[in-house]
């Protein structure tokens, strides 16, 4: 039987987290940080400001050996020209998507955590930046190119599409659009097994190319 692997979930009060554990809980040890309501014990972590308490989050994952750790964190507040960001929601945008994964990682490589693995949700959106989510795809590049340029051994990068939440509630269906559901299950079959960045399937993989060959222009135009 195979030993149980032991899950670092940073964000786990999201929608596509707690599908995840739901998943897992059986035949994983969950270990969950959240800035939501949590029952603070060994295997739970509250926090009121992921930045703030960034020492907190550190001494709590070291106690946990070997761990997979995966970043759940995510945020979204534009989808022009129907939503256009404030200023508060842009600072929000950078610090979730960026800031707290990036902090988070590095302050573990400086600790020399042994980790087995880093697991990040990122986005289509990473792969050209659109005017329609420019800000958010910015923030979800600026985490992908300082995983790929660390000192990190193995990570995980899922570029997902649509995953519909409510967070994604008021965007327009795609082509590639799929429940919390079915992302949770591709990532409960990816997080071993691969290395790198991966798409959930070879359709968005396919999109992912053909948009690095579309003009800027077209895409402001389609609001693709």
């Amino acid at each position: 039987m195979r030993k149980k692997d032991n899950i670092v979930i940073v964000g786990s009060s999201s929608e596509l987290s707690e599908q995840f554990v739901k998943i897992i809980c059986k035949n994983q040890n969950i270990y969950k940080i959240s800035s939501g309501i949590l029952v603070e014990n060994d295997s739970c972590l509250q926090v009121k400001d992921y930045q703030d308490d960034l020492a907190k989050i550190i001494t709590f994952i070291q106690k946990i050996e070997n761990p997979y750790i995966f970043f759940f964190n995510g945020y979204i507040a534009e989808n022009r020209p129907h939503q256009n960001p404030t200023h508060d929601e842009v600072r929000n945008t950078i610090k979730i998507n960026f800031l707290i994964p990036f902090q988070i990682t590095q302050a573990l490589l400086d600790n020399n955590k042994d980790v087995k693995k880093y697991i990040y949700i990122s986005s289509f959106a990473a792969v050209k930046l659109r005017y329609k989510n420019f800000i958010y795809g910015q923030s979800k590049l600026l985490l992908e190119e300082f995983i790929k340029n660390s000192s990190i051994d193995k990570f995980l990068i899922i570029r997902f599409g649509k995953i519909n939440t409510k967070m994604s509630a008021n965007h327009k269906n795609t082509i590639f659009d799929m429940s919390k559901e079915q992302a949770a299950n591709i990532i409960e079959k990816f997080y071993v097994k691969k290395i790198g960045t991966v798409y959930p399937t070879m359709l968005i993989k396919v999109m992912s190319i053909i948009l690095i060959f579309i003009p800027k222009k077209l895409l402001k135009i389609f609001n693709i």
